[in-house]
Formats: structure tokens, C-alpha cells, sequence
């Protein structure tokens, strides 16, 4: 065969052309592969793909058509040019992949081209099923997924197809453009794998983390995470001047509950508690947690005292409309609540715990006005008093309020003959080697009236059985209602 010297340019430059075209594709090809490998997100991988396909092949549509565990399958993700209909969320339930095992035999890597759906060997309800949706042509590459077995090891399955369909005409598909796109197909399953096993992990570390912050019974969160939220609450409010407002809730006579119905009733008692206190906090940056036992807290950054007795009577309301029955409660038929509401300005002159402690005594005030009720204590000063006192073994009261009264760190005119009654607030009249706090007392004006006074005093004898004396430091919060 004699081969002219004009056709011989002529193959070179044909050849070039195709080296280049190669070269162009080969690169563009690594492009997508390091797009696609550099996200551990499902969604942005399956995007990648579609799209960078569509834009490869210059076709009418590419979809990412994912196998779902009845043999039926859904188109994923989709990129479309105009005028040719979408089908992105379409449940696809085509016959043939059944009847003719086409799945095993894309599970064997089989490659599906289809010139002419009109001319081509195709079978007619699949061929019924591409005109459909407007296809004339379509390539079929699987997306093979390795799997381990107990029996076989390692095994192949068939997690989707990412299908390429051409609507306005017929189109032959270039082998060039079929090998490279196959090997496209087994990095994206690589890279659908690796995605998927992220997302396990990370579902396994929520679970994790829900264990660790969320009550498991009531399903809000737990004391530990409240104090952590508390904490970082308070820090960004104290850098932005803020103020924050705290309720602690307490269901009336759960124990004569539980005495009743029974553990297992106490139990779903609370959890519709949990709810009903949810229910009643409206906004995203508010927080609900459970305290211990039936107590409750809630946390509401940013919100005057005003704002977060209306939270708290909207809460109390929610738990009495839930009609839980409570026969053996002294304040109503149905389960009802106490309510203590404390608010403070987040500032180096105070601190979460004093806060807690003030909606502590608010919370008390409110059982003892009769329970089912919210209760408050008025804003004040914070007053710090320090008692060093230094004993060998036991010391009077009358020693101790004498020490008060020339304590410098007193403020003036709040002097220890206020005291009603020294050994009730005191506890006892002998006092152990040791030392603890007790409080630090909040009024908003330095003369308190004998009323609230004996309310303060009869608080601590209750709370604090005994005090010791050897180094006392008051310096806890007490919201006095003046």
C-alpha cells in the first residue's frame, strides 16, 4: 500500500490534535478527582461530580441515580441544561434492572452506551422509560462500593450509577471519554466511601456527646453542660456589659408523687415537665436544664428581671395546663411547680454561682409563700462580710457577733443587734475546728426590717444545720426582699 505524501501530514496533525485532546482531558479529569477528594461531605462530592461530567462531555443531563434497598432507585443530584426536564428527587422504578440482572452486571463493572434509544438493542421498558425523560442517547457508569463480609472479605456492591443522557439528538460516545469517566467513577466511589465513613464517625461522637450533656430521662441537658453553658454564657456577657437572668424550678411535692404513683409514673412525670418547661422558653439563645432530681433550671441571657418573670409565670402555666393528676399534693389536684427568679449584671462584682444562689432563695421564698407560685428577690448591691475568727476548739455566739460587729468590712448601720435571733441564724451555739461558707449577703439598702430579716435568718438555719466557726467567709449571694 503506497501511502501519499499529502495523507502524511495530514495523520500527524490528526494525531497531534488527539495527544492534545488527551493531554486537555487528562488534566481537566485530575482537576475534578482533586475537587472531589478534598471534601468529606456526601453532598458537596455528589455536586462535584454532576456537574464537572456534564461540563467533561458538554451532555444535556448528568445525574447521580443512587440504589435504594428495594431495587428501586432515586436520582440524588442532578445538573440539567435548560429545556431538558429535571429529575433531581424522582424515585425510579424500572423493571429491567431486575429482569435482566442488569445490576449484577453492573456490579461486574459493565459500562452501558446507548447511541440511538430508538435503533439501539435496548429493551422496551427501559427504552419506554428513557423517552420518558426526553433521552436519546445515555452512558451508564456504575459506582462500585468495597464492602467487607464476614464470609468473602472484601466485596462489591453497587451503590449507584452516574448516568450522562443527551435529549436533543443522538450521540456516539467517544472511548476516550468512557475510560476516562470510569476511572472517575472509581474515585468518586472512593471518595462517596470515605464521606460516609466520616459521617458515621461523626454520628458516633453526637451519640457520644448526647450521653455525656443530655439528661437521659428528660432529654434536655444535664447539670454538667448547664454549668459549662453557664460559665461561657457568663464570660461573653461579661465582655459585652450584659446581664443575665436565672430560674430554678422545683415540681411541688414530688415525693408524695413518686410515694403515690410510683417511680415509673415519676419518671414520665418529669419527662412531660421537661417539655412543658421547653415549650415555655422561646428563644433560640435561652437554655433549659435539669438540675438534680425534679429541679430544674433555666438560663436567659440578656433579660431584665421584668422579661424573665413572665418566662417563669409562662412556664408555671405550661406545667399546670399538662393536668398531670396529684391527689396527694397540699396546693392543687394536678402536678404544679415553684418558681425562684434572680437576675444580676455580668460584672467582676459578681459571679454565676451568687446568681444560682439568689434564684436558690428566690426558689425557697416560694415554697414557703405556699408553693405553685413564681418568686423573686429585688436587685441589689452586693455587700461582702469576711469573719476571720481564730479559735482553739469551740466559740459562742455572742463571741462571734461581738467579732462582727468590729469587723471593718461591715457596712454602716448593718450591725449585729439586727440579728433577731443569733442562734438560729447561727445553728448552734458550740462550734467544730473547721471552716465553710455561707453567704454573702445582697441588699439593696443597708437597714433591713425584722420581717425579711427573720425570713434570712430562718433560710440558713435551714439549709445550714451547723456552722464552724474557725474560718468563716461569708461569701455566697442572698436576694433580700426588702
Amino acid at each position: 500500500m503506497v501511502i501519499s505524501k499529502k495523507t502524511e501530514p495530514h495523520n500527524a496533525l490528526k494525531t497531534l490534535l488527539a495527544v492534545q485532546e488527551l493531554r486537555q482531558k487528562e488534566h481537566f479529569l485530575g482537576l475534578i478527582l482533586d475537587q472531589i477528594h478534598q471534601s468529606l461531605n456526601l453532598d458537596e462530592i455528589l455536586e462535584t461530580t454532576v456537574e464537572s461530567v456534564r461540563l467533561f462531555l458538554e451532555s444535556d443531563r448528568v445525574v447521580i441515580y443512587r440504589f435504594l434497598e428495594d431495587g428501586r432507585g432515586i436520582i440524588e443530584k442532578e445538573s440539567v441544561t435548560a429545556g431538558c426536564s429535571p429529575m433531581l428527587g424522582k424515585i425510579i422504578d424500572d423493571p429491567c434492572f431486575l429482569n435482566a440482572n442488569i445490576i449484577e452486571r453492573y456490579k461486574q463493572g459493565c459500562i452501558n452506551l446507548i447511541d440511538n434509544v430508538d435503533t439501539s438493542d435496548v429493551n422496551k421498558c427501559h427504552a419506554e422509560l428513557l423517552r420518558k425523560f426526553q433521552v436519546k442517547a445515555s452512558m451508564v457508569l456504575p459506582i462500585l462500593i468495597n464492602q467487607e463480609t464476614e464470609k468473602q472479605g472484601t466485596d462489591k456492591t453497587t451503590w449507584g450509577l452516574i448516568i450522562a443522557h443527551q435529549c436533543t439528538h443522538n450521540r456516539q460516545w467517544p472511548v476516550l471519554d468512557t475510560n476516562l469517566l470510569e476511572r472517575l467513577a472509581t474515585q468518586t466511589a472512593i471518595a462517596i466511601q470515605k464521606a460516609e465513613l466520616f459521617h458515621s464517625v461523626e454520628q458516633r461522637n453526637q451519640k457520644l456527646e448526647k450521653i455525656a450533656y443530655i439528661d437521659s430521662l428528660t432529654e434536655v441537658s444535664n447539670r454538667r453542660y448547664f454549668q459549662e453553658k453557664l460559665d461561657q454564657e457568663w464570660k461573653r456577657l461579661k465582655r459585652d456589659d450584659g446581664s443575665m437572668s436565672v430560674i430554678m424550678l422545683d415540681v411541688d411535692y414530688f415525693k408524695h408523687y413518686n410515694d403515690t404513683y410510683g417511680h415509673q409514673q415519676g419518671d414520665k412525670c418529669l419527662q412531660q415537665v421537661a417539655q412543658a418547661i421547653s415549650a415555655g422558653v422561646k428563644r433560640p439563645g435561652d437554655f433549659v436544664a435539669r438540675y438534680g432530681g425534679e429541679e430544674f433550671v433555666v438560663i436567659l441571657p440578656n433579660t431584665p428581671i421584668e422579661g424573665a418573670l413572665k418566662v417563669a409565670e409562662n412556664i408555671r402555666r405550661e406545667i399546670e395546663a399538662l393536668e398531670i393528676p396529684h391527689t396527694t399534693s397540699a396546693v392543687s389536684n394536678w402536678v404544679t411547680s415553684s418558681l425562684g427568679v434572680a437576675s444580676s449584671n455580668c460584672s467582676a462584682e459578681s459571679n454565676p454561682e451568687m446568681l444560682l444562689q439568689a434564684a436558690d432563695m428566690a426558689l425557697y421564698n416560694a415554697k414557703k409563700a405556699g408553693r405553685n407560685r413564681v418568686q423573686t428577690s429585688k436587685s441589689a448591691d452586693v455587700v461582702a462580710v469576711n469573719l476571720q475568727v481564730k479559735s482553739a476548739a469551740t466559740l459562742s455566739t455572742a463571741q462571734v457577733f461581738e467579732y462582727a460587729k468590729s469587723s471593718r468590712n461591715l457596712v454602716a448601720k448593718l450591725s449585729c443587734s439586727q440579728w433577731l435571733n443569733p442562734d438560729k441564724f447561727l445553728g448552734s451555739t458550740n462550734w467544730k475546728r473547721a471552716s465553710m461558707n455561707i453567704g454573702m449577703l445582697q441588699i439593696k439598702i443597708v437597714n433591713i426590717n425584722q420581717n425579711t430579716l427573720h425570713n434570712l435568718t430562718q433560710y440558713l438555719a435551714n439549709k445550714y444545720s451547723k456552722f464552724v466557726i474557725e474560718n468563716l467567709n461569708v461569701s455566697g449571694m442572698f436576694r433580700c426582699t426588702i
